[in-house]
């Protein structure tokens, strides 16, 4: 059985797995972060978007328009300054 390639949550890009199964990378090299709800995110913005995403699946949520608190401490925390 064969597992299957791991994406963004954000976009779907497809990303390229470490052999240790703990980082990933895109095509382009660049370094994808573990979001707060889980899975792997290539940007800041796909972080953002996936986190608003499931906030807004929560039962009793209703809509999110942005990240909570402590979702968005941890995009500040993975993503420097210059991709914001």
């Amino acid at each position: 059985m064969s597992k299957q390639p791991e994406k963004c949550r954000g976009c779907g890009r497809e990303l390229i797995m470490s052999h240790d199964g703990f980082h990933a990378r895109t095509a382009e090299n660049i370094e994808a972060k573990t979001c707060f709800y889980g899975g792997f995110v290539c940007s800041r913005r796909c972080d953002v978007k996936a986190c608003i995403e499931m906030e807004s699946s929560m039962p009793g949520a209703g809509f999110a328009s942005r990240p909570g608190d402590f979702s968005m401490q941890q995009i500040h925390d993975n993503w420097d300054e210059e991709s914001i």
